[in-house]
């Protein structure tokens, strides 16, 4: 009796046998999405902020103020943006909260009033930052911010 090879694929993984019923499964590795788990070392890992009495990760969530207009990170909590009822939230806090090189923590107000912040290359609004650390553009210095407690921000 003669034994034909058999040779299937099916997504990532190959069998490959013969019709006597033995078959040999092998995997191709480079076929398989790779997960988190699998990241480089040197990725840099998720921003985490302050938010109330927590801490949020950005790659999920955003600091949601307790309030319209609550520019305080203290009083939020942690939700994702569409679910923040205020519909004003922190995605950042200071310069080193923003992964893409050159981009800055900037206010986003309308008509006057806080909706949100964000990482852009420059602010139309303040630009948030951490005092000690962060390099204010034309001139300004990075100080105590009076409209948004308890971070930086320059002027």
């Amino acid at each position: 009796m003669r034994a034909a090879l058999c040779s299937i694929v099916l997504g990532a993984i190959a069998v490959v046998g013969t019709s006597l019923g033995a078959c040999l499964m092998t995997i191709d590795e480079n076929r398989i999405p790779s997960s988190e788990a699998d990241a480089a070392p040197d990725a840099p890992s998720p921003v985490s902020l302050a938010c109330g009495d927590a801490a949020c990760t950005l790659a999920r969530a955003v600091c949601c103020a307790r309030n319209f207009g609550d520019t305080d990170y203290r009083h939020g909590y942690c939700t994702v943006a569409s679910q923040c009822e205020s519909g004003d939230y922190f995605t950042c806090q200071r310069t080193r909260d923003c992964r893409e090189a050159g981009t800055v923590c900037c206010t986003v107000m309308d008509r006057g009033s806080f909706t949100h912040t964000e990482c852009a290359a420059s602010c139309t609004g303040s630009m948030l930052c951490e005092p000690g650390v962060d390099r204010c553009p034309d001139g300004k210095m990075c100080t105590p911010s009076q409209g948004f407690p308890g971070l930086g921000e320059c002027i």
